[in-house]
């Protein structure tokens, strides 16, 4: 794998599968494509999946980050699954709240706050 680390977590009746993007600097288009692949490969051939993104290690993400993650958001909305962000830092928090995405996407603070949301 590319810049993450998958893990699958049972919360209550079904599992979520908890993705940790292990970059710091999410800008490379080429590295964000790899990332987009294989968090999509997750809920591939299943419906109604629960992804947590864990954020924490990213200090910087580009444009492209925020269209790749609105796009996984989108896939996983439309197979009737859900994701939710954790772990993001301030100054990336900003760059979602100056796009709005703050109010597309559901963040937690923290990945136990987020598995606890399911």
């Amino acid at each position: 794998m590319v810049g993450i680390e998958a893990v699958t977590v049972p919360t209550g009746s079904k599992p979520v599968y908890v993705v940790e993007i292990q970059q710091p600097r999410l800008t490379d288009e080429s590295r964000l494509d790899e990332i987009r692949e294989q968090i999509l490969a997750i809920d591939k051939d299943a419906t109604g999946v629960d992804i947590l993104i864990d954020l924490s290690p990213v200090e910087f993400l580009s444009s492209a980050a925020l269209g790749m993650l609105g796009m996984i958001h989108r896939k996983t909305w439309a197979a009737k699954g859900r994701l939710k962000l954790c772990g993001i830092r301030p100054e990336v928090l900003q760059v979602f709240q100056v796009t709005k995405l703050d109010s597309l996407f559901d963040i937690h603070d923290d990945r136990r706050q987020g598995l606890a949301s399911f």
